[in-house]
């Protein structure tokens, strides 16, 4: 492939030290916003209606609210803790609302409220082998908004190198909304999805392998490369096209190596089921 030789680039990207550069699509954001949330088994699939095609709709149980105005109250004290558990899991078994972006097809349950934390499922259609992770997600509500939550995966069913799909399911709980956040109207943004970081001591085998699979980056005429040195990845871009920035290179890169997906996917439409 021949390129012009001022676009040889011979600069190197250190990872460790540019990660919000290359990644900063999606994976900085998620990184700062979600806690670490122990994982959760993967659930029954079988037991999981969101992970199925959307049933038809029912009549909303009496304890949705439609229009009636919920306030989260102040933290009690010594502050908050999670709640998630199969309990709460199961009131997220109803799918609300599907959107697909970008070829994606991903749907949420309906929210539901307990003690002050807001829960929701969201599922999407994954392709390939390899496990993949949401990224970003704001919450919006009548008079604010919050990115801060956390994230248990409940479902990881793996695609094939056929085309067969898989899907992957998260629930969401968001725990930091501030006292006063009124949930009498509420949506969910999904900014991106993609693939589960590398094992340990295997991102540059990974990245080379996810770069080789990007039709993106081969009509672009993108070239990168990557070495693993102590304590460090390192990245070079090898070649870019004419007009096109080290820094936007960089950036398409990170995104290729990460699997990454832009949406977004927003939803507007889910009920809020307060719990008894």
């Amino acid at each position: 492939m021949g390129f012009p030789k001022k676009d040889r680039l011979s600069s190197v990207l250190t990872l460790g030290v540019t990660a919000v550069v290359v990644f900063g699509m999606g994976i900085g954001l998620r990184l700062a916003t979600r806690t670490h949330a122990r994982e959760m088994p993967a659930l029954n699939p079988d037991a999981m209606a969101l992970a199925a095609e959307p049933s038809t709709p029912t009549e909303a149980p009496p304890d949705v609210i439609a229009t009636k105005e919920i306030k989260i109250g102040p933290p009690p004290p010594g502050g908050r803790r999670s709640f998630f558990n199969g309990e709460i899991q199961s009131h997220l078994q109803t799918v609300s609302e599907v959107e697909t972006v970008s070829g994606v097809e991903m749907s949420i349950s309906d929210f539901y409220l307990y003690q002050g934390h807001l829960f929701v499922s969201v599922c999407f259609a994954t392709r390939g082998v390899e496990g993949w992770q949401m990224g970003p997600a704001t919450l919006r509500f009548a008079n604010g908004e919050s990115s801060a939550f956390s994230g248990r995966t409940v479902l990881d069913q793996r695609g094939t190198n056929d085309g067969e799909l898989g899907r992957h399911c998260e629930t969401l709980e968001f725990d930091m909304l501030p006292a006063g956040a009124d949930l009498s109207n509420l949506s969910l943004e999904v900014q991106s999805v993609l693939l589960a970081p590398p094992e340990d001591f295997h991102e540059c085998e990974t990245f080379k392998a996810r770069w080789g699979r990007s039709a993106r980056m081969k009509q672009l005429g993108i070239v990168a490369d990557c070495k693993a040195l102590p304590g460090s990845t390192q990245v070079t871009i090898a070649a870019k096209p004419q007009g096109m920035t080290e820094e936007e290179a960089q950036t398409i890169a990170g995104q290729e190596a990460a699997g990454m997906i832009l949406g977004p996917w927003t939803f507007t439409k889910g009920n809020l089921v307060v719990a008894k």
